[in-house]
């Protein structure tokens, strides 16, 4: 069974500015990127009349170096993501990353989201708990004043603001059904080039099956796949695997399943877990608020044009001299807006 992939399931919290960015898909962003002049000093880029200067990309780059670098280590920048080090995949995310702040901070405008009076204290609170939480190198390394770290705040706020905004009527009733998670035992046959054999390898297995061999016998002989039961929703899967498997009720085994990658013969351990199923719900309903948020900020972003500097944009790397930090810009964060 191959899972699907949506990048709606996890942009929600992509678009929510989180402390994850790294460990989330990169959304897509569709404006035109111009290389040219017009920059200010000290600009990074600007999307239309916003800029993003050098001191907050150094600002989050430190706190994301810092960050992983307490989790996992000095040495996460060489650990392969894909066909690159992680050090180059954090970097596209950073762009990423701060091309979303400032295009999200742009339509918050255009929408009319603003600060509350109690909200821009909080800011300017949260600024000063995080300058006077940095070391001297910290302090000159990302080079902004309290007023500037106060503005970063803001734009954040701001952001989540928007997402609120756009997402705030979707809290629809979810259906016991299509919120279902089952749990299931599959023989799993890769087609490979052979999906003739496969196939009747298959229909092998759903025969012995049908005369009640024991399921984990057949998964051990016949599966391309490790034995043991899988915790499954609707949106995990491919259609035809979901149509065939969540027919099926608690100790039935399906026929033969053909997807275009593989044959699967199913047994439903469960038809329906309580516990999982009621907490697919909000999943579900966190889902439907990224794909609405996201239809709406693509439709924003595709008419916006970009400046880069992209020869300052060049030094900016996870594997340099970068100062450690004890104070966390996302904490901070959470502590005044959480």
């Amino acid at each position: 069974m191959k899972r699907k992939r949506c990048k709606a399931g996890r942009v929600l919290l992509c678009l929510l500015l989180t402390a994850c960015l790294g460990l989330l898909g990169g959304c897509q962003d569709d404006m035109e990127i111009k290389l040219t002049t017009g920059l200010n000093v000290g600009e990074l880029f600007q999307i239309e009349n916003k800029p993003c200067t050098h001191s907050e990309a150094r600002l989050f780059l430190m706190n994301q170096k810092n960050r992983y670098e307490a989790s996992y280590g000095p040495n996460i920048w060489a650990v392969p993501v894909g066909e690159e080090e992680f050090a180059d995949y954090m970097k596209t995310e950073l762009h990423d990353f701060l091309i979303r702040l400032k295009t999200m901070v742009l339509m918050a405008e255009k929408q009319g989201v603003t600060l509350s009076e109690d909200e821009e204290g909080r800011a300017v609170a949260a600024a000063a708990e995080y300058m006077e939480g940095l070391s001297p190198e910290a302090a000159e390394y990302i080079g902004m004043t309290q007023e500037q770290v106060t503005n970063l705040y803001r734009e954040y706020r701001l952001a989540e603001l928007l997402v609120r905004k756009l997402t705030e009527g979707i809290n629809e009733e979810i259906s016991d059904d299509a919120a279902r998670v089952i749990e299931v035992q599959q023989v799993v046959l890769t087609r490979e080039g052979q999906s003739e054999a496969q196939r009747e390898k298959a229909e092998q297995v759903a025969a012995l099956a049908a005369r009640g061999e024991v399921f984990v016998n057949l998964q051990e002989i016949y599966s391309d796949e490790a034995p043991g039961n899988l915790r499954v929703s609707r949106y995990d899967v491919e259609p035809e695997w979901e149509e065939a498997a969540f027919s099926l009720a608690s100790g039935e085994v399906s026929g033969v399943i053909e997807t275009p990658e593989a044959f699967y013969v199913v047994r439903c351990v469960n038809n329906m877990l309580e516990p999982d199923t009621q907490a697919n719900k909000e999943v579900i309903r966190e889902r439907q608020r990224a794909e609405a948020f996201f239809g709406a900020y693509e439709a924003f972003a595709a008419n916006l044009q970009s400046i880069w500097d992209e020869e300052r944009w060049k030094q900016f790397d996870f594997t340099g001299e970068i100062p450690v930090c004890r104070v966390d810009f996302y904490e901070v964060y959470e502590t005044y807006f959480g």
